[in-house]
Formats: structure tokens, C-alpha cells, sequence
């Protein structure tokens, strides 16, 4: 993923220099809640000046369910917190929305989006802000939100007014986020548009509707119905 980013971004050597020098990255696959804030803030200490810290996934260094509000709101504001504050470190939580969903999302507006996010309320409570990562119905094309505090991110129209959405996509020649073009945009919106066609849509049916298909003083198969209905 580094190296996609650093290709993506067409970094001249001495600015991959620079990365090298400013970037660190950890591996930590045992370690979860108390236990993981504690190994974060050795390494806080060990590399004094960082900026910002990355968690990825949220879910991987809690080490609880996601439903307990207790132990969510242990490690955010009573662990992580505080080292924040202390360290003067900036932090991006990534994490991830429900897997199975059948969500209509259509008409939702920022602030809807905001809690979009698997758990409770309070993560998005506690973030200063909260960006939202939405697949179309094109496998490479994304949708990207700017959920809470969107108009501070400096997205704007040809017209200079904010913006809060934007799309990117998944890279053919490596792993990085390239820009949408006119051509991923209009494969988007031919797909949603083919997916929610008539073909696609829910026919409700009524006692009247159903019994059009049963023979006149015979019996059906439920399969044979279901085929026909």
C-alpha cells in the first residue's frame, strides 16, 4: 500500500527521502485494548515530533464488541484521548461501516452519513470529523462523503461553492486512490440506474393479483407459483 501511494502520488527521490525519514509504520497483531493504548504510547515516546497517528482498524485495537459503549468509550476518551493531548498528536481512525446492509441511501444527507459507521453513535460523537467511503454499483468507482464538518475539507465546484462528495477510484496499476473520470462517473450512474429499473423493483402482490395464477378449481406447487408470480 505504501509503495502504490508513493507511485500514485509521482514523488521524486527526494521526496521519497522525505517520506522515509517521516513516516514510520507498526505491525502490532497481539496486542488490543489497555494493552495496545500502552504499546502506542511507548512508541509516542520513542519518536518524539509525529503529527499524526493512523489506527487501522479501530475494530482490530479495541479487542471488544462493538456494541459495548463502555469499553468504546474507554479506549477513545479515557486511552486514546489523553495521549493525544498529551503528545500533541493528531489521529485518523479508519474504520468500517456494517458489512450487510440493505440501507436506502439515495436521499440521506451529510449528517445521515455521519452514523453510517458499525458500533453506536458515540465514534462519530467523538471524532472531530468524519469522512465516508460509499461503493457504487461500479466495482472500482467509490464514492467519498465528507460527512461531519464536510465544507472544512476545501472541496469545491468549477463554481468555487463547497462541496462534501467526490469520487475516487481504485488504481489499475498499483494500490492508490486515482481521481474519477467523466467515464467512471457515467459507468456509475448507468449501473445505479439499471439497478434500480423496473426490473429490479419490488412487485407487490395482492390476494386478487395472486390468485390469477392458480388454475380454477385445481391446486399449485408453491414452486410452479413462485415461477409464475
Amino acid at each position: 500500500m505504501r509503495d502504490g501511494v508513493v507511485k500514485g502520488l509521482r514523488l521524486t527521490e527526494d521526496e521519497k527521502e522525505v517520506v522515509r525519514r517521516n513516516v514510520f509504520y507498526d505491525t502490532e497483531q497481539t496486542r488490543t485494548g489497555p494493552a495496545f493504548l500502552a504499546y502506542v504510547e511507548r512508541r509516542l515516546q520513542s519518536c518524539s515530533g509525529l503529527d499524526l497517528l493512523r489506527l487501522d482498524p479501530f475494530m482490530g485495537c479495541l479487542g471488544a464488541d462493538l456494541t459495548d459503549t463502555e469499553k468504546r468509550m474507554a479506549f477513545l476518551r479515557n486511552g486514546l484521548n489523553p495521549l493525544l493531548t498529551r503528545y500533541q498528536v493528531a489521529c485518523i481512525l479508519n474504520y468500517h461501516t456494517p458489512k450487510t446492509t440493505n440501507r436506502q441511501t439515495d436521499s440521506w444527507r451529510g449528517s445521515d452519513w455521519m452514523y453510517a459507521v458499525a458500533g453506536g453513535a458515540d465514534i462519530t460523537n467523538w471524532a472531530r470529523a468524519v469522512m465516508v467511503i460509499d461503493p457504487t454499483h461500479v466495482p472500482h468507482v467509490f464514492k467519498f462523503i465528507a460527512a461531519k464538518r464536510g465544507p472544512r475539507v476545501g472541496w469545491v465546484d468549477e463554481d468555487f461553492k463547497k462541496q462534501i462528495i467526490r469520487h475516487f477510484c481504485h488504481a489499475e496499476d498499483g494500490i492508490y486512490w486515482r481521481a474519477a473520470t467523466e467515464e467512471d462517473l457515467m459507468a456509475a450512474q448507468e449501473a445505479a440506474a439499471a439497478k434500480s429499473g423496473p426490473a429490479n423493483k419490488k412487485v407487490v402482490l395482492t390476494v386478487e393479483k395472486l390468485l390469477k395464477f392458480i388454475p380454477e378449481g385445481a391446486t399449485i406447487e408453491q414452486r410452479q407459483l413462485k415461477a409464475r408470480s
